[in-house]
């Protein structure tokens, strides 16, 4: 499965996964106002040239990432969990493949609480 970050060349290799995510955002603060979790979000957009190939590399996805709990040094963090957005497989109709086809996607949202160790 290849991933691309941010953005996607214009001849991708399918299937592949766009990785986007937002800054941190603070979601809980201590009386004294200091910042004490962030949660980060995060997008994935599974890209394939059939639903069966996206519906096959989401469940990978899935797989991977519920329930995984990155290390980051310095910070402590909780269990990626996936948030539904019932968001179906569509037709990318801006995109014609070299077979006249056009790509199908389906985006799946995810997040994960920080908070600083050090």
């Amino acid at each position: 499965m290849t991933v691309y970050k941010g953005i996607v060349p214009k001849t991708p290799t399918f299937p592949y996964v766009l990785l986007s995510t937002n800054f941190p955002t603070v979601v809980e603060r201590a009386q004294s106002r200091m910042v004490q979790a962030r949660e980060l979000r995060v997008r994935t957009t599974v890209v394939g040239e059939s639903v069966q190939s996206v519906r096959i590399i989401g469940q990978k996805l899935s797989d991977a990432l519920e329930g995984a709990r990155p290390v980051v040094a310095g910070w402590s963090l909780g269990r990626v969990e996936s948030r539904p957005n019932d968001q179906d497989i569509v037709a990318d109709r801006d995109v014609t493949l070299a077979n006249g086809l056009n790509p199908v996607y389906a985006v799946m949202d995810w997040v994960l609480t920080a908070s600083r160790t050090a």
